[in-house]
């Protein structure tokens, strides 16, 4: 069995929209949500779902030539790409065959090529070329007159893209917070603000062969690790909310002690910078944003950043900047 691809797809289409993936991803920090990059992690995705699939599955036009083996007869042709939307030419060792006034019969989602009245009841030996369009209609895709088509993709094929998608951009993320919080961190006391602490040779051999915790949950790295014990440690309980108090979580926090420019200038003015486990906000479902209130002992302040620190792909924790301080 060969199959042809006559007219691919047009560039740039994915089994997920643009807008899904975005709406998934509404939590994280607009800087890194732009959609040339979405695009791009969406047709990885895509690319990832059709090779596990081992077939094309986009609405394209597709020529695939079949044989009948001698001494053999079959009461259908499998076609590979599916569903099937419709039947073009049939041939027959090269000879055009006649669909009769029904046209061809066929099974959309099992892609079954039935032979036709005149052919009888069975396909006989020979070598059988059979054009047609099949695929999914996926989002974005026109007809002829340059209208919108319904979009026919699974739901769970359209989910598998979805996830396949964002763990491209958590991996991503992952990375480009690698030099803060990664295998380089350092220990958690050196990420909070503490300079003398250098990780040395165990450390080092600890961050390569990582002990799995007991508990069941991700292992983590030795710096998240430490950073989490140095936050739960020396950490103090602050209060996060809406700015219309429709929602609000008691998260442990740690904020550095004020510099001596910072206490020059007066600490009420002085931004403060706060980091906090996910402990809290996984178990809640609260999601740190710009706007929300930070209320630290008698001042509360406004976040004016919150950007998640990922250990491995995993959210691990937040870091957060506000100012104010009333």
């Amino acid at each position: 069995m060969t199959l042809t691809i006559l007219e691919s797809p047009a560039q740039g289409l994915a089994l997920a929209s643009l807008a899904a993936l975005r709406e998934q991803l509404s939590g994280e920090p607009a800087a890194q949500i732009s959609d040339p990059a979405l695009s791009e992690y969406l047709a990885q995705a895509t690319a990832l779902v059709q090779s596990t699939l081992g077939r094309p599955v986009l609405a394209g036009l597709y020529r695939q030539t079949l044989r009948v083996g001698d001494g053999e007869r079959r009461l259908s042709l499998a076609l590979a790409v599916t569903p099937l939307i419709s039947i073009g030419d049939v041939t027959q060792d090269g000879f055009a065959l006649d669909p009769g006034p029904d046209g061809w019969e066929s099974g959309a989602l099992s892609g079954l090529l039935c032979p036709s009245i005149l052919q009888g009841a069975w396909w006989w030996p020979g070598r059988y070329r059979v054009t047609y369009r099949g695929g999914w209609i996926v989002p974005g895709m026109k007809d002829e007159q340059g209208n919108a088509l319904a979009a026919t993709v699974p739901a769970d094929i359209r989910a598998a893209t979805l996830s396949t998608a964002r763990a491209l951009f958590y991996t991503a993320a992952a990375r480009r917070s690698a030099p803060a919080f990664g295998k380089r961190a350092g220990c958690g006391r050196e990420q909070l603000g503490h300079a003398r602490c250098k990780p040395g040779r165990s450390a080092a051999r600890r961050r390569r062969h990582p002990r799995p915790l007991r508990s069941g949950r991700p292992v983590m790295s030795v710096g998240a690790s430490r950073r989490r014990r140095q936050i739960q440690r020396a950490g103090r309980v602050m209060v996060l909310s809406r700015v219309d108090l429709s929602a609000s979580l008691t998260v442990q926090g740690y904020a550095p002690p004020p510099q001596v420019a910072q206490l020059a200038e007066g600490v009420g003015k002085a931004p403060l910078l706060a980091q906090i486990t996910a402990d809290e906000t996984n178990r809640s479902g609260y999601t740190p944003r710009k706007g929300d209130q930070l209320r630290d002992g008698p001042r509360t302040y406004t976040l004016t950043d919150a950007s998640p620190v990922y250990d491995r792909g995993t959210l691990c924790g937040w870091s957060l900047i506000a100012s104010g301080g009333s």
